[in-house]
């Protein structure tokens, strides 16, 4: 048996940059992943192959067929069938997947789930593909998916297929809350269409993204949590505010309790709050699960490069 976590990220910052031909958004963002994670199990009986019939264990409710672990193995085995690999087989694969990233979070659990499938079927079946092509197919999967190939901390950009990973030795207390709601990614990005126009889109595509995502890096390293907030900024967050009145209500919670600095994490519905310590974070944390007692608070910290 193989098993694996599949990390969350948060987004350090997220502008949204232009519409493509294909209706997908284009991005500059900072991703990193955080210690909060889903765990896949792997197994495999007889001579498995990735044509092999798979079994997915899981409390979603949702098809195993609809399920982003499935994509995972049909991506791959459209991809080997330009091998010379056999597609007839005796045995089955079992992935067993527990959840504790939330759905429709914006902290990109199923994306991290795909790619970890991937990855974890790479190494069961023995299929011995790089990094390079697993980001390759991954990108085919969804457009966060790639991150979580190549993680632990990246520049993204396209869709979020581009992802130039970053040096970060620095790891940072965050407390995530998350509302019982949902903002559904296509909606908000709807939103961002109707609030932010072209030009706003034109103007972030003139922003130096990788000397921001340096500078970025930097404010982590050292801690400089007030240059930090400042550059912390969520298009999208900018664009849905006025219609979830708890998203800056959250944030004031957030730092009246300690936290440093709060943003909306991806398309949300969680914000997370960086803390100067972990203390600090527990006592946050104790009081807002009293104030939001339906809510999901969860302490996590960033994971540093060299911690996947």
């Amino acid at each position: 048996m193989l098993k694996l976590l599949a990390p969350a990220k948060i987004n350090w910052f997220l502008f949204v940059t232009g519409v493509r031909a294909d209706g997908f958004h284009d991005i500059a963002s900072l991703f990193q992943s955080i210690s909060v994670y889903d765990t896949l199990e792997f197994k495999k009986t007889g001579d498995a192959t990735v044509f092999s019939p798979l079994m997915l264990e899981s409390d979603l409710n949702i098809p195993a067929k609809d399920n982003l672990v499935s994509k995972a193995l049909n991506i791959l085995a459209s991809h080997m069938k330009s091998h010379t690999l056999s597609e007839e087989t005796t045995g089955e694969i079992t992935i067993k997947l527990t959840k504790e990233i939330p759905a429709e979070a914006g902290l990109g659990g199923g994306s991290s789930d795909c790619a970890t499938a991937l990855m974890g079927l790479n190494r069961l079946l023995d299929l011995r593909l790089s990094v390079d092509e697993l980001t390759e197919l991954a990108a085919k999967a969804g457009s966060d998916v790639p991150f979580f190939i190549k993680g632990s901390v990246a520049m993204v950009t396209g869709r979020g297929e581009i992802v130039t990973p970053l040096i970060s030795d620095a790891s940072v207390a965050l407390l995530l809350v998350k509302p019982p709601v949902s903002t559904p990614t296509p909606w908000a990005y709807k939103m961002v269409d109707k609030r932010l126009d072209r030009k706003f889109m034109a103007e972030n595509r003139l922003l130096n993204i990788p000397a921001l995502a340096t500078q970025f890096i930097k404010t982590l390293s050292i801690r400089d949590f007030k240059t930090m907030g400042k550059l912390m900024k969520n298009d999208i967050e900018d664009a849905i505010s006025a219609d979830f009145p708890w998203i800056n209500e959250i944030k004031g919670q957030l730092s009246d309790t300690g936290a440093r600095a709060s943003l909306l994490s991806g398309s949300g519905s969680t914000i997370f709050g960086a803390f100067d310590s972990k203390h600090k974070r527990e006592q946050a944390q104790e009081l807002l699960c009293k104030k939001y007692p339906d809510y999901w608070i969860k302490p996590a910290d960033t994971l540093t490069t060299n911690s996947l």
